[in-house]
């Protein structure tokens, strides 16, 4: 995907629009080419948003996302990193 995607998709299913840069792998993007998300960092958020979810509610990165985002934002992800 390229940024411009990347960004809409961020907005679109996070409703994330300031600080879209933080959540890409700079590195990563310029050796693809492409928008490459930089999960760590999306995970801090997730768990900003909605604590301790595999300790508290024993959920992964994946489930935490679709029951709270739909699978819609599960696929986007999974897109943005790669899979």
């Amino acid at each position: 995907m390229n940024f411009k995607e990347f960004v809409k998709g961020m907005k679109k299913h996070f409703d994330i629009t300031l600080g879209v840069n933080n959540f890409l792998s700079a590195t990563e993007s310029d050796y693809h080419r492409k928008a490459i998300m930089n999960i760590i960092e999306f995970d801090a958020w997730l768990h900003e948003k909605h604590g301790d979810y595999e300790e508290d509610h024993e959920l992964s990165m994946k489930e935490i996302i679709e029951k709270e985002y739909g699978k819609k934002a599960r696929r986007f992800v999974e897109e943005a990193i790669g899979i």
